[in-house]
């Protein structure tokens, strides 16, 4: 038996989202330098990337469950972000449409057979 081909689940997900997403930018912070021997917080910079996109609101079986950051709220969004996206996002990162910015507080990483086929995130404003 043959095994699944998931890069063409990753390669369908990732034409969808650039065809009916938008453009964002999704901003990772690294904070270097720091910690308790040196006895300062360190320096902080933000890196852009600009990623497709899709938030949507959060649907409804979701208000409430717990996630980095307390429980999802129906405020919330959720953010699909095309597979092929040149960085991974992460829990912390900042997403922006030009109008409006969201949080990122989770993210799940769908992964069939080792292959990403989509960055499924939660997002708040």
């Amino acid at each position: 038996m043959t095994a699944f081909d998931y890069t063409l689940t990753a390669a369908l997900a990732d034409r969808l989202i650039e065809r009916f997403g938008q453009s964002m930018t999704l901003t990772q912070t690294v904070v270097s330098g720091g910690g308790p021997a040196s006895k300062t917080s360190g320096t902080s910079a933000g890196t852009d990337t600009t990623v497709t996109a899709v938030p949507l609101p959060i649907e409804a079986a979701m208000i409430g469950r717990d996630i980095p950051g307390g429980a999802i709220k129906s405020t919330d969004a959720m953010i699909y972000i095309a597979p092929g996206a040149a960085v991974t996002p992460a829990n912390g990162d900042t997403i922006t449409d030009g109008v409006d910015t969201w949080n990122i507080l989770r993210v799940n990483v769908l992964r069939p057979g080792g292959v990403v086929a989509l960055y499924d995130c939660v997002g708040r404003k």
